[in-house]
């Protein structure tokens, strides 16, 4: 492959597997399931992608820009493997940004990131993904959680809490397959039994459908005495899935982990009223606000402009605490601007 700039690239991909987590388990299971198809990654990756896709953009001509569409999956991007790569487009309504890249190679000599270049795959509708060559100041890449050692890749929560969420994935693999079994019934009858008796006892069966049936007792063994007998008389047996109670049991703890590795409160999926606010609360502090600010200065840098993110209509706050709040605020002495500006809210 001729690369771009004269550069060795290092290849990237939208992947949450970690091949050493891999090898480690790969005994575990007779495959390696995926971290981010578990309930846990996707409640998590939904509760904070989807106020992206609603979100107020600033300066408001850069909404046109900045859609709905494109911030959702940019978070979702960044939520299931660190980074979100956009290519500028030029078309006849104005600027565009395609993406997130389905894969990129990033490669460099320079300690100056300006000067890298990208071979990124853009994902089309028909046929395999498109290839484009870009220097690093033609697109913009947003990255978190990258390591000291690798500053021009970020990393998923998943990737971090790699144990976790493999072991995690791998349990719903395993159940997924506990649950395959063929499912059904039987009922026994006297191994002296005709055929025309076996026929009578299914006949019978199949034409209830919920009503009474009159039929021959199997306490005489249909005729042959009660030493062909059992011992229970018209037994159904059920037959399917037996999933062990233990394996249930580490699923759910194991998706607590994923869960708050996440930085999501599992209040937020199973608390009361007043947990699930408190906890709606700690997810735009500590992972939907953080994450708008990466964003922010990634798209402002290369705008070159300011750009704001604002979440109003996920209404965050509690307001009842917000109220007492300010209440204990001006109790104190403070003018109620002052309250409000202390909580930060506007005024």
């Amino acid at each position: 492959m001729n690369l771009p700039f004269g550069l060795t690239f290092e290849r990237r991909q939208a992947s949450v597997t970690n091949t050493a987590i891999e090898a480690l388990l790969s005994g575990a299971t007779s495959g390696t399931a995926d971290a981010a198809a578990t309930a846990a990654a996707e409640a998590c990756i939904g509760a904070v992608a989807r106020p992206f896709g609603y979100a107020q953009v600033e300066p408001a001509e850069l909404g046109a820009v900045l859609t709905g569409d494109v911030l959702g999956r940019l978070a979702r991007s960044l939520l299931t493997s660190g980074n979100a790569v956009l290519v500028p487009d030029v078309t006849p309504d104005g600027l565009a940004l395609r993406g997130p890249a389905v894969s990129f190679h990033v490669g460099g000599r320079s300690l100056d990131s300006q000067r890298w270049g990208y071979l990124i795959e853009m994902a089309v509708p028909s046929g395999p993904p498109v290839t484009l060559r870009r220097p690093a100041r033609g697109i913009v890449h947003i990255r978190v959680n990258p390591a000291p050692g690798s500053p021009w890749a970020g990393r998923s929560p998943l990737q971090l809490a790699g144990l976790s969420a493999q072991t995690l994935a791998n349990i719903e693999n395993s159940l997924q397959h506990d649950a395959r079994p063929l499912v059904g019934y039987l009922l026994a009858m006297p191994s002296g039994a005709t055929d025309a008796q076996f026929k009578q006892g299914k006949t019978a069966v199949l034409k209830g459908r919920g009503k009474m049936t009159l039929v021959e007792s199997l306490k005489d063994g249909l005729g042959r005495g009660a030493a062909s007998a059992p011992k229970g008389d018209w037994e159904q047996v059920r037959f399917g899935a037996d999933i062990p109670g233990p394996n249930i049991d580490l699923r759910d703890s194991t998706s607590l982990r994923v869960i708050e590795a996440y930085g999501v409160s599992p209040r937020l999926f199973g608390g009361s009223g007043q947990d699930q606010r408190e906890a709606r609360r700690i997810l735009y502090l500590d992972v939907i606000r953080p994450l708008a600010d990466v964003v922010e200065r990634a798209i402002g840098g290369f705008m070159g402009q300011p750009v704001s993110l604002t979440f109003e209509r996920g209404q965050y706050r509690d307001h009842r605490t917000l109220a007492n709040a300010i209440t204990k605020y001006i109790e104190a002495g403070y003018s109620r601007a002052e309250a409000a500006a202390l909580l930060g809210l506007d005024t």
